[in-house]
């Protein structure tokens, strides 16, 4: 009886340890299964907050900065070469009284073929050889402006940082910086000037050296080189709008600002005396512009582009000026075509 009641308690004993170790593994089962609802709840969560903040604000994915690298060329650069602007009349046989860039000849009144009535600004008009002090003027009419020139297009290059800083008006708006280069180079500007030779007669003082009435007219063919390099920088707002998918176009403007290394070289082919026969001149400057533009950009994929369109700029002449010739370069109606490629990120 004794050891029949050992055995009860012991399968008594190893019932209620079962009982444990099954009610034990059910609460951690239940803890398990409540730890990984709650973990899955919380994802769920995260997914739908995700989703509603991509539906509140659709942009959140894009790309706000975008650096750009562009060819361009520049057109309707114009170059106004002036030699002068003296009028000393076409006639050549009449007495009377003419005005030379570099002196003047004046009848005296007396009636006779010398007078002393002149002038010169320079000691290199004296032409010794030939007994002559040479005079020059622009042309007979004294018509200034000599040549306008313009030669297309004018070769360069852009590279550009801009961001996004508003969505307005159905687009996005932000600002651009801009910095570009473009070689300006307007060769072989031939123009004619005239040379009148007058007959140099010396005098003892007191008495005035006087030239002769009458004089021979010839002419100084002149051929100008014109190259500037322009460095170019603007700052200012734009704004873009998606068209489709893949396809945006922007418009842009604000300030222009140019720097204007220029050189001009003169080579000049004369049959008088001892004049010279090239120069050379060169001036640094700087100007204050504006400047408008539009483009069109075609996504390659989400962060590269490409895009071309037009800029229209307005800059102050510039100007250049060697002995009798002068050049003014303008910019006031120049008109930029570009494309390139940009990256957003």
């Amino acid at each position: 009886m004794k050891s029949k009641t050992s055995v009860l308690q012991f399968l008594g004993t190893v019932l209620i340890s079962a009982s444990l170790s099954t009610s034990n593994a059910q609460e951690s089962s239940s803890s398990a299964e409540s730890r990984n609802s709650d973990s899955e709840k919380a994802r769920l969560q995260e997914i739908e907050l995700d989703l509603n903040e991509s539906l509140m604000d659709p942009d959140k994915t894009r790309n706000p900065h975008r650096i750009r690298l562009q060819a361009q060329a520049m057109f309707n650069v114009r170059l106004d070469v002036s030699n002068g602007q003296s009028n000393v009349g076409a006639d050549t046989t009449t007495v009377m009284d003419r005005t030379y860039d570099n002196g003047f000849v004046n009848d005296n009144g007396t009636g006779g073929a010398l007078t002393a009535d002149w002038g010169v600004l320079s000691p290199t008009q004296f032409d010794s050889a030939n007994g002559t002090v040479l005079f020059d003027a622009a042309s007979p009419t004294g018509s200034g402006t000599i040549k306008n020139e313009t030669e297309d297009p004018q070769l360069g290059f852009e590279l550009s940082y801009g961001f996004e800083m508003a969505k307005v008006w159905g687009g996005y708006a932000g600002l651009e910086f801009g910095f570009g280069y473009t070689d300006i180079s307007v060769d072989g500007i031939r123009s004619r000037r005239i040379t009148d030779a007058y007959t140099f007669v010396p005098a003892a003082p007191p008495s005035l050296p006087e030239l002769s009435k009458t004089f021979t007219r010839g002419f100084t063919d002149t051929v100008l080189d014109w190259d500037s390099s322009l460095y170019s920088f603007r700052l200012g707002p734009f704004i873009e709008w998606e068209l489709s998918d893949r396809f945006s176009a922007g418009l842009g403007g604000g300030p222009w600002l140019a720097v204007l290394d220029n050189r001009i070289s003169i080579n000049e082919i004369t049959s008088y005396g001892t004049r010279p026969m090239s120069s050379t001149a060169s001036s640094s400057e700087f100007g204050v512009g504006l400047y408008t533009d539009a483009r069109v950009a075609f996504a390659i994929t989400e962060n590269w582009q490409v895009y071309g369109g037009a800029r229209y700029q307005f800059l102050d002449s510039v100007g250049v000026e060697t002995g009798s010739v002068s050049a003014e370069m303008k910019m006031n109606a120049s008109v930029t075509t570009f494309t390139g490629i940009g990256f957003s990120f």
